[in-house]
């Protein structure tokens, strides 16, 4: 079976090099609040997953639907941490650290996002003639 494209992408890379990180944090909050421990765990894989799937994707309103998408995890991971950071389960400078990870692949995925659009605006679609019924 062929490798997937996904898996040479440096963002795609980042993300799985700080899962390990987030989901392993979440282990140790789960007894206490277990919700929010699987919505950041969600986050994690949710995030991996549209990446790799936006990165095998030839249809380019779709990938820039899921790394929008992944963008939106990105975010809500950001709350997620913040917020147990103040409910005392992270210490601040876990979550700053986890934080700027999470920024930076942000601002790689809002890179990827422009990309696409700008190749989407240069090569659009060829326009659907009209039928009349």
């Amino acid at each position: 079976m062929e490798s997937s494209n996904y898996k040479k992408l440096n963002v795609w890379q980042k993300t799985n090099e700080l899962a390990p990180a987030l989901y392993e944090s979440t282990q140790k909050i789960q007894k206490k609040d277990n919700y929010l421990a699987n919505r950041l765990a969600d986050c994690c894989i949710a995030l991996s997953s549209k990446i790799a799937l936006a990165g095998d994707l030839w249809s380019m309103e779709k990938k820039i639907s899921y790394l929008e998408s992944a963008n939106e995890e990105i975010y809500t991971a950001i709350s997620l941490l913040n917020l147990l950071q103040q409910m005392g389960y992270y210490q601040e400078e876990v979550v700053q650290e986890l934080e700027n990870q999470l920024v930076e692949i942000s601002h790689a995925l809002l890179s990827w996002i422009k990309n696409c659009s700008r190749k989407l605006n240069d090569n659009p679609p060829a326009e659907q003639p009209v039928t009349e019924a």
